[in-house]
């Protein structure tokens, strides 16, 4: 029997190239997210509108595979959107919003699943976070908040699930060549900005490692050996070497000589 997955975030980016793999290799895979009319079903692949900010929404979406596969063996929750700016300069509203999506939505988005997860005796959950969710970067702090909330509720959601067979899952991608930046939102320094110069560098690097990112066949390798598996491990990081190991050493040297290693990395 076919597993059944539902993948937020799906329409364009690691979602995207994770609803593909899945689906090639006999997964029924309900890729969704906002935008989808400009994808068509394939074989095992379904597109389904989803805002995982609107709980109706939500309840619609997991009512309707519910209905047409009895079961939703493994969501992934990769719906997520970035920030790049200094936070004195962020509007409060843009953080909002980060965190609706990013955090709230990966709570709204579980709330609905794990009950017909539980009463089909298990499954698995994976949650999208990031390299930046262990490591606070400059410029990147709203987006490193979010995703630090994120490893938070994946561990507690690791714990309270485990007696239901339900297996809870972490993945931490570093820079990988997606269309991202369709989904980031850059606070460009006003001109009298006290931060202009060091953005400036800033976002000339933050493109230049996209560019230079693994590509995201990486991740979508990484899903399908995730989704193999009877028992994953809770953390998987996903990256160049520098990005797997930075956020481990950090534990290992003063915060003063980490924080200056990341300001030269940074160029700010």
């Amino acid at each position: 029997m076919k597993k059944v997955v539902l993948i937020t975030g799906a329409t364009s980016g690691l979602g995207l190239n994770m609803a593909q793999k899945l689906s090639r290799n006999h997964y029924i895979v309900y890729a969704s997210g906002r935008n989808i009319s400009t994808h068509k079903d394939l074989p095992n692949l379904k597109f389904i509108y989803l805002d995982v900010t609107k709980e109706d929404v939500i309840k619609s979406a997991v009512d309707l595979i519910i209905s047409e596969q009895g079961r939703i063996d493994m969501l992934i929750n990769s719906a997520g959107i970035g920030i790049a700016a200094a936070i004195e300069e962020i509007d409060t509203q843009l953080v909002k919003e980060a965190f609706d999506i990013n955090y709230m939505g990966i709570i709204r988005m579980v709330q609905y699943v794990i009950p017909p997860m539980r009463r089909a005796g298990g499954g698995k959950i994976i949650n999208i976070g990031s390299i930046a969710g262990r490591v606070g970067l400059p410029f990147q702090g709203i987006y490193s908040s979010t995703k630090f909330a994120v490893e938070g509720l994946s561990e507690a959601l690791r714990i309270e699930l485990k007696p239901f067979g339900i297996h809870v899952v972490i993945i931490e991608p570093g820079n990988y060549r997606t269309n991202v930046s369709k989904n980031r939102t850059i606070i460009e320094p006003h001109s009298d900005s006290p931060y202009r110069k060091r953005l400036t560098n800033f976002f000339e690097l933050l493109n230049k490692n996209i560019t230079k990112g693994r590509k995201a066949d990486y991740v979508g390798e990484l899903i399908l050996r995730i989704a193999h598996k009877k028992k994953p491990r809770f953390r998987y990081s996903t990256g160049r070497f520098y990005e797997i190991i930075t956020p481990a050493i950090r534990f290992f040297m003063p915060s003063k000589l980490f924080h200056k290693i990341l300001t030269y990395f940074y160029r700010i």
